[in-house]
């Protein structure tokens, strides 16, 4: 439920609900500040509300490349392959960044750096691996918390398919 409440010449309105992130807006008009309540209610209903970046602060690349290293790879046919891309990617300092703290010049960095030392086939080859992994790790978000969930817009992979 909305709370809607009075704070000098403006109603200012709150939404909350578990497991994701807390919203609140102010209004000059009363009837806007319940028609906006209504709508976010009924969005935050069918499980429409942004994820609470808590979650994210607990979690880092690494962990997440790793849990697709042990539970998805190992059903593919270039499983070794794939294992010896991730495993490089994990020695990397990128790996150690939280998620909610990863940006696309991280990236871009890791690509750039790549670069001087394999040739750019092999950098395509492995953000596709990583591209997988995140969006693995996306659906297993949704599926978990029954929310919608982006993890492109949070993680920025633009530059990661470049």
């Amino acid at each position: 439920m909305a709370t809607i409440r009075k704070r000098g010449n403006k109603w200012q309105v709150q939404v909350r609900r578990k497991r994701s992130a807390h919203l609140s807006r102010s209004f000059r008009h009363r009837s806007d500040a319940l028609q906006w309540a209504r709508q976010m209610e009924t969005v935050a209903d069918r499980r429409g509300l942004p994820i609470d970046l808590k979650l994210l602060d607990r979690l880092t690349v690494a962990d997440v490349v790793k849990r697709y290293r042990d539970t998805v790879v190992p059903r593919k046919r270039a499983r070794e392959i794939e294992t010896n891309i991730l495993n490089a990617f994990l020695r990397d300092r990128i790996a150690n960044t939280r998620l909610s703290e990863l940006s696309a010049q991280q990236f871009a960095s890791y690509r750039d750096k790549r670069l001087k030392v394999v040739k750019p086939a092999t950098i395509n080859r492995a953000l596709g691996v990583l591209q997988h992994a995140f969006n693995v790790a996306v659906k297993h978000v949704v599926e978990t918390l029954a929310g919608t969930a982006n993890l492109r817009t949070l993680i920025g992979p633009s530059a990661v398919i470049s």
